[in-house]
């Protein structure tokens, strides 16, 4: 089996009809089930996509791992091999009060790094939007996508969030300490994917998130890359990126042209 031709076939496929079948049931499907210790939470939504999603993807790709965020409980491993990163609803709290702004997302890695993705989201208009990267570039409803030309900090737009990690917050509070005097704007709007992919499409120029799991970045952190963007994860520390790496940053080329002697500012000098 070709994993990525059929990834391209499968993927686009299942988080397009997923997606939809979402958004259609989404007044019902909103109802929080539960809540987690971290308060984060579980929609009814988050439930019925996943065994959806897993349900698909087993028949279509037997013997590779599924790591999905509704089913996994504790510390991921790196995958060896191959394996699909799946996040039935990123940005449940949007999801549960109505809200566009969350997505769903499939990542195919090998060896713990991203090959290709696929990413849903209803876009701001509710008519979908149907991201996808693998080596042929990044694509937005089957156009090529490209990041923000903007080239001054001053005039950028920021997106940063919030990790249920409580002890990993002041890194946040610390980004968004250093970076408002320096930009435009700093936003939080509460889907690392649509957050991620909006840098992708040059709708936004930056984001930072220092506590995100494999889930949240496999997909969108392979189309922001392969549309363009420096993506990096270490709050100053690995050049290159990881899903496995709990902090995440991605730019434009235009923005900076040093990434990480700006988060070393941010993160290390005083």
């Amino acid at each position: 089996m070709n994993e990525l031709v059929t990834f391209r076939t499968v993927g686009e496929e299942l988080v397009l009809t997923t997606g939809r079948w979402l958004l259609e049931r989404q007044h019902d499907l909103k109802k929080i089930k539960t809540t987690k210790d971290t308060g984060d939470l579980v929609t009814k939504g988050d439930d019925e996509a996943s065994d959806r999603l897993i349900n698909v993807l087993r028949g279509r790709f037997p013997g590779i791992p599924i790591i999905c965020e509704e089913t996994c409980e504790s510390a991921i491993d790196i995958p060896e091999s191959w394996a699909l990163v799946v996040d039935p609803v990123d940005g449940s709290s949007n999801f549960s009060r109505g809200s566009n702004h969350w997505a769903v997302s499939i990542g195919l890695v090998k060896d713990g790094i991203s090959q290709a993705g696929c990413c849903w989201t209803p876009g701001q208009d509710g008519k979908g939007e149907l991201f996808f990267a693998d080596v042929a570039g990044a694509r937005l409803n089957g156009k090529l996508i490209s990041p923000s030309t903007i080239d001054s900090l001053k005039q950028a737009v920021v997106l940063t969030d919030w990790p249920w990690d409580l002890e990993r917050r002041p890194f946040t509070v610390q980004f968004m300490e250093k970076m408002y005097p320096l930009v435009r704007q700093i936003k939080i709007m509460g889907s690392a994917v649509a957050d991620i992919c909006d840098v992708a499409c040059g709708r936004v120029d930056m984001y930072f998130h220092p506590g995100l799991k494999p889930w949240d970045i496999a997909a969108a952190g392979r189309i922001a890359e392969r549309a363009g963007c420096i993506v990096y994860s270490g709050e100053h520390k690995i050049e290159g990126w990881s899903p496995w790496q709990q902090s995440f940053f991605v730019c434009t080329h235009a923005l900076t042209a040093d990434p990480l002697g700006l988060l070393y500012r941010i993160f290390v000098e005083n």
